[in-house]
């Protein structure tokens, strides 16, 4: 469920563009929309009516054209959603103290390795992870070098019985990487595991997955998808006889079509905090290392991705609009022959009809989106 959650959320993405002046024509779409001064072409009535008459001849032109820009979206092609999901379940399986066969199992690995590192070093060990471990840290005397205690740990994870080698492999590639100066243990909850950090590099799948996780929260706070189409058909009725009697004239049809998608996402409402079964937890990228750390049930309601995602929530919502203008220009130019120059004058007068539609969707568990997106093709609003 809460893959296909995210997998909504991934597509949902974009923002509202302003309108923006086109060009018509393909000698002005490659000179970059210029066209004021271009009287050669067809298109005078469009950027500039006295334009008919600086080049008085009979002209029939047609444009047809579309456009595409987004930003920050390409990103979601770099995302492995299966990946995350897999993390994210091995994470909570492996961490969470759950009522699994394999409950608070991490809690017996670090517990066991201690056991040797400190019979090793000629202490007693006292059972209580959370004491050995404090012992454990105190004759280090500062030193980050915890090699001989993360060794004991992988040959603890392959001892155990409880544990899937799923599981085995994750915390054998990790075991070198977790900073246990800031390994946590909640005694007041049977020694569950409260915090634990882990630098990057240990494992590529919780590497990806960690990147993309951070990814995926850039795009949802910044993306941009619009869709412009712009489309004319243009008519100049002149010559140079009739311009010198009576003028030149123009008539046309311009079509133009401005849509976006806007994913408007509650910045408060990002982190990324499971419910674990047995508790919540928060991951957190923290640049070159991870945490995964105890969260609590008031902050999972109020700032998590996921709980934002379910029920009724409209923390998340997918706005589209789009904006359909209709032109029929009528213009008229006419030189005057001047001592020193000609002056070409003109004005146009336009029809104009436009259409606007806007419809927004709330991005939750129980949204239809079959049911939403035949409500936008209908253009009722």
């Amino acid at each position: 469920m809460k893959k296909q959650l995210l997998i909504s959320a991934i597509f949902c993405v974009s923002e509202v563009c302003a309108l923006e002046f086109g060009s018509m024509g393909n000698t002005s779409a490659s000179m970059g929309g210029a066209g004021v001064a271009l009287k050669s072409s067809a298109w005078g009535l469009y950027y500039n009516p006295a334009l008919l008459a600086a080049d008085p001849r009979v002209k029939i032109g047609y444009s047809l054209g579309i456009g595409f820009k987004e930003h920050n979206l390409a990103e979601i092609t770099k995302i492995d959603i299966s990946n995350m999901s897999n993390v994210a379940e091995r994470l909570i399986e492996t961490f969470t103290d759950t009522s699994g066969a394999n409950a608070g199992e991490i809690k017996n690995v670090v517990t066991s390795a201690l056991d040797s590192v400190l019979k090793a070093s000629s202490q007693t060990p006292t059972g209580d992870v959370t004491k050995d471990l404090e012992t454990y840290l105190q004759n280090k005397q500062g030193s980050s070098d915890y090699s001989d205690l993360a060794k004991e740990v992988m040959n603890a994870v392959q001892s155990s019985s409880a544990l899937t080698p799923e599981q085995k492999s994750l915390l054998d590639n990790i075991a070198g990487s977790i900073d246990y100066g800031n390994l946590n243990f909640d005694s007041a909850k049977n020694n569950a595991l409260q915090n634990i950090t882990i630098k990057k590099g240990g494992d590529n799948g919780l590497d990806k997955a960690v990147g993309d996780i951070s990814t995926l929260q850039e795009i949802l706070k910044d993306n941009n998808l619009s869709v412009v189409s712009q489309n004319g058909v243009i008519l100049q009725i002149s010559s140079k006889t009739i311009n010198q009697k009576l003028g030149s004239l123009g008539v046309a049809y311009f079509g133009s079509l401005y849509s976006n998608l806007s994913f408007k996402a509650d910045p408060e409402r990002m982190r990324l905090i499971v419910n674990g079964g047995g508790g919540y937890y928060e991951l957190t990228d923290n640049g070159d290392n991870y945490s995964y750390k105890e969260s609590t049930k008031d902050d999972y309601e109020k700032f998590s991705l996921i709980a934002s995602l379910e029920g009724d929530s409209d923390a998340h919502k997918l706005v589209t609009t789009s904006f359909v203008l209709s032109e029929i220009p009528v213009g008229y130019a006419r030189t005057f022959y001047l001592k020193y120059g000609n002056l070409n004058l003109g004005v146009s007068g336009k029809l104009m009809n436009g259409i606007s539609t806007q419809h927004i969707i709330a991005i939750n568990k129980g949204t239809d989106f079959e049911k939403e997106l035949k409500d936008l093709a209908s253009l009722d609003n």
